[in-house]
């Protein structure tokens, strides 16, 4: 086995190339499985470090204008869409709020009393006052003026009158009607929502 010979060179070798002692080229030694794969590395210098890092600044800021852009052209999109949508929302939930009481009224879920009360209360004070209800609401009615004799439904005058719908009523006084009417009221329900848009 050849000894090793150490060679000490004034500047950095960049490349090596082995000849034999005619000159020629000598193969490349093929290379060892525990050597390390060799590693080319260049080198850059700090100003040209700092152009690539202003560049990728660059692009950056190029890329965040163009997504807040897009952020802001979404947004107006979707405010258009919904002022445009608002009043088909707006009807549409009338119309389920009308299938969804139209639904408690068949089922006999609501209380007429109630329903009596708020009509009362707007409707012109006077001592007489004849209150109109369906049929199948009067009994209701006149069992709280037994239970509680001392209330103000106490001195009314209830009718059963079948022209007036389940879960309505009309109050007539002597000064004028008030009815209570649920398409009425879900009506000034709808217009309220439309002119708040």
């Amino acid at each position: 086995m050849a000894s090793a010979i150490r060679i000490q060179l004034p500047r950095q070798v960049h490349s090596i190339s082995l000849v034999d002692q005619g000159g020629t080229p000598l193969p490349a030694p093929e290379p060892d499985s525990t050597d390390p794969p060799a590693v080319e590395t260049t080198s850059v210098s700090a100003e040209e470090t700092a152009v690539l890092v202003d560049g990728l600044q660059a692009q950056l800021a190029q890329t965040c204008q163009v997504l807040n852009s897009v952020v802001a052209k979404l947004k107006e999109f979707h405010e258009r869409s919904l002022a445009s949508h608002s009043e088909d929302i707006a009807r549409l939930s009338i119309e389920i709020a009308r299938k969804i009481l139209a639904q408690k009224v068949q089922e006999h879920d609501y209380e007429i009393v109630s329903i009596v009360q708020e009509a009362l209360n707007t409707a012109p004070a006077h001592s007489e006052m004849t209150v109109h209800v369906h049929p199948d609401d009067l009994a209701p009615c006149q069992a709280l003026q037994q239970e509680q004799p001392d209330s103000a439904l106490a001195q009314i005058k209830f009718l059963a009158d079948p022209a007036v719908p389940p879960a309505e009523c009309r109050v007539e006084t002597p000064t004028g009607s008030v009815k209570s009417c649920i398409s009425e009221q879900l009506e000034q329900i709808s217009n309220a929502l439309l002119k708040a848009e």
